[in-house]
């Protein structure tokens, strides 16, 4: 079993969205769920590796990544991921994605 090389996602410009869509769709999951950020642990997830399944838009993976964590997400949805992947970069623009 193999690697997975790395490989660029391409997103249209047409499909980027401004971060406070982002933004509200993140208040919104977590107005929905306010449990996540204490079962995610995300202000204590400093240097740890995270695994995340079914990332989806990316709102939980970018907690992590934004308190320190090494996070890796896996999604299956090649819209998710592109909107994921976007989301990822408005905040962190060196971050090595894969698809």
């Amino acid at each position: 079993m193999g690697v997975s090389p790395r490989i660029p996602i391409h997103v249209a410009p047409a499909t980027l969205d401004g971060t406070e869509d982002f933004v509200a769709h993140a208040q919104a999951g977590y107005g929905l769920e306010p449990c996540i950020h204490k079962f995610g642990r995300f202000s204590s997830s400093r240097g740890l590796r995270v695994l995340e399944l079914g990332v989806g838009m990316g709102a939980d993976c970018l907690e992590w990544l934004k308190a320190g964590a090494r996070a890796t997400g896996v999604e299956s949805s090649p819209c998710s991921q592109a909107r994921g992947y976007v989301r990822i970069m408005l905040y962190h623009q060196s971050l090595p994605l894969r698809a």
